[in-house]
């Protein structure tokens, strides 16, 4: 898994229609310090969202992935009496946003080569991410204390970004003091801008992160 084996045909987001990340990538593979390694092999994502699920495009084979890491990241979500360990951040694929934090993964770190009529890539294949399940649901107003902690658990974990594709209508206290524990430890938080809604959303509205906005295809 290197930078030279990203092979198209590629979706429209990863090319010049989209995030122009082919471009990057063939950077990337032209430099000789990225022969062996990948350049963000070294790089944690905390990835605060639904949960994970052994998906094989996030590098899942026999209970194991390469990619994800659910021992390092928590469950702030529930603690049901089951088999699994509490704070084992697994997707219950609760009523709401199911498979909401494997989705956003695999456009973060996704790598699957053979499929029809194209290979899946995510924006950096391979990269790691340490999941923490916080929510049933996309709209977090009713859990940002949890997030806040997830925030700060991320930064105390070696989590060089943060991803919160996540929104809240209003703010708190306990976003935006996770938010500066981030940006006083070096830790880039970026967050969805929610353009469902006429306003930016929390915590992508404080200043202390970076905030995104998706696009379609052309742009729009």
């Amino acid at each position: 898994l290197l930078p030279q084996d990203f092979q198209g045909p590629y979706d429209w987001h990863l090319d010049a229609r989209g995030a122009n990340v082919v471009s990057a990538w063939a950077m990337f593979a032209g430099d000789p310090r990225f022969q062996q390694a990948l350049p963000w092999q070294d790089l944690r994502i905390g990835h605060i969202d639904t949960g994970y699920t052994e998906h094989a495009a996030l590098g899942w084979q026999g209970g194991a992935s390469g990619t994800v890491k659910p021992a390092d990241g928590h469950d702030y979500w529930d603690r049901p009496q089951r088999a699994l360990p509490w704070d084992d951040p697994r997707d219950e694929w609760l009523v709401g946003f199911p498979g909401h934090g494997t989705r956003i993964s695999g456009a973060i770190a996704g790598f699957a080569v053979g499929l029809d009529p194209r290979p899946f890539y995510g924006v950096a294949p391979g990269v790691t991410v340490v999941p923490f399940r916080v929510t049933d649901s996309v709209i977090v107003d009713h859990v940002k204390a949890e997030i806040g902690r997830a925030i700060r658990h991320a930064v105390d974990a070696g989590c060089h970004v943060v991803n919160i594709s996540l929104g809240a209508l209003f703010g708190s206290r306990h976003l935006s003091s996770a938010l500066d524990h981030a940006y006083e430890h070096g830790v880039i938080v970026v967050c969805a801008a929610g353009q469902y809604w006429g306003e930016v959303i929390y915590p992508g509205r404080y200043n202390r992160c970076i905030t995104m906005g998706g696009v379609g295809p052309g742009l729009k």
